[in-house]
């Protein structure tokens, strides 16, 4: 990185300083937004909620998250959008810094929603008809073997 900076930036000590500062700000920025939280809702009749896809299938509910506030408190306002009563806990952490953090939620509801935009789907029914990535995400949620 520093090779490619003209030299007076490297001689001048504070211009140095200011602009590492800087980059690793940019970095933490950038570090910050690559996360997403995933969200398995269940019904207490042991249904998933889906909900469709850009390509056209169905996924698991998902939503970019702000790094710099408490995930916990997005996940839970968010759920709060789907149905006043439910409470989610986390299951796992997935991925990596670098390709994108995943965080697994897990949540039981007592009912399902009436949004238009959502399907319940028997747990062992939806497996087949996600993504590999959605998939393997709600067998890890709901301790099923693929």
């Amino acid at each position: 990185m520093f090779e490619q900076w003209p030299t007076w930036i490297a001689r001048n000590r504070i211009v140095r300083r200011a602009a590492i500062k800087v980059w690793r700000v940019y970095l933490r920025i950038r570090r910050a937004c690559l996360a997403n939280a995933v969200l398995v809702v269940r019904s207490c009749d042991d249904r998933v909620l889906l909900m469709p896809s850009p390509s056209g299938g169905f996924q698991l509910p998902t939503r970019e998250v702000n790094g710099w506030l408490d995930i916990g408190t997005q996940v839970s306002s968010w759920l709060k959008q789907i149905s006043p009563l439910g409470h989610a806990s986390l299951v796992a952490v997935d991925g990596t810094p670098k390709s994108g953090l995943i965080f697994l939620y897990e949540a039981v509801l007592g009912s399902g929603s009436a949004d238009v935009n959502t399907i319940w789907v028997e747990a062992r029914n939806a497996a087949p008809i996600l993504d590999s990535n959605h998939r393997r995400l709600l067998l890890r949620c709901t301790g099923q073997t693929s």
